[in-house]
């Protein structure tokens, strides 16, 4: 039986068969296509096919293939909402915490892809609220950075620190300025101590706040309009935008285009 076989029976669903070709000999670690880290359990956590993974499991199957790579078996089935199938592999001992591409967190990926009802659950299973990725982003940043809002407040809710900066002078609030978030959105994060540090592409949060119009931020940092207004207005240093930029790539290609 070819290998690559055992992958579409664990993509299929088709358990009985899986076994029987896992009885036959067939190599439980075998992949998609060379070079590549997907097993059959990553495509059968993939598709949700929980008794598929439970045999892929029972046979010893890697389920930390992809760590570090891309989303892994338990990422993707947390993505994709197959929580049984996730519980199976925290209970096949898969950290609630185990990193995909760029060091990402799987709260981090489904912070990225707006996935709030798995963002409750992995809080729910302990997960770091405040796990940083290669680039010192959280899920609460990228949360921010997508404009995904109800999955930010249950981030915060769950303990999330929204006053982080990242290594590229991205925070929470410098995000929900730009994207212009809810005024609800402002405030929570003034709430919970997120300040008025941080930036977008060299834009102080003084200036994102005044040119979207936000108010909010503005009685947070204390200033008046018109002081936000003046700082708005003041001419850059070239270096500075430089050292802006060079940093932006420099996440670039940190991250492997996961953020950019």
């Amino acid at each position: 039986m070819p290998e690559a076989t055992l992958i579409e029976l664990a993509t299929d669903g088709r358990t009985k068969e899986l076994v029987a070709a896992l009885e036959a000999g067939a190599t439980v670690e075998a992949t998609s296509e060379e070079g590549s880290y997907k097993t059959a359990l990553v495509f059968a956590a993939e598709h949700g096919n929980l008794a598929a993974v439970k045999a892929l499991l029972g046979k010893h199957a890697n389920h930390a293939a992809g760590q570090g790579v891309g989303p892994t078996a338990f990422i993707l089935a947390v993505l994709n909402e197959h929580l049984e199938v996730a519980n199976a592999l925290l209970k096949a001992g898969v950290s609630v915490d185990q990193v995909g591409k760029g060091g990402a967190s799987p709260l981090i990926y489904a912070a990225v892809a707006g996935k709030t009802d798995a963002v409750e659950y992995l809080l729910s299973k302990g997960a770091n609220a405040n796990h940083t990725n290669s680039i010192g982003s959280t899920a609460a940043i990228a949360a921010a950075k997508f404009g995904h809002w109800d999955t930010l407040a249950s981030l915060i809710k769950g303990g999330a620190d929204p006053s982080v900066v990242d290594n590229v002078d991205g925070s929470c609030m410098a995000y929900a300025l730009q994207k212009a978030a809810p005024e609800a959105t402002i405030k929570l994060l003034a709430a919970k101590g997120a300040g008025v540090a941080g930036s977008v592409r060299g834009k102080s949060l003084k200036e994102l706040a005044y040119h979207s119009g936000t108010d909010a931020l503005l009685k947070v940092a204390g200033e008046t309009p018109l002081e936000v207004a003046a700082a708005a207005t003041e001419e850059k240093k070239p270096e500075h935008a430089a050292e802006t930029e060079g940093a932006a790539a420099a996440a670039r290609a940190c991250c492997g285009g996961m953020w950019c």
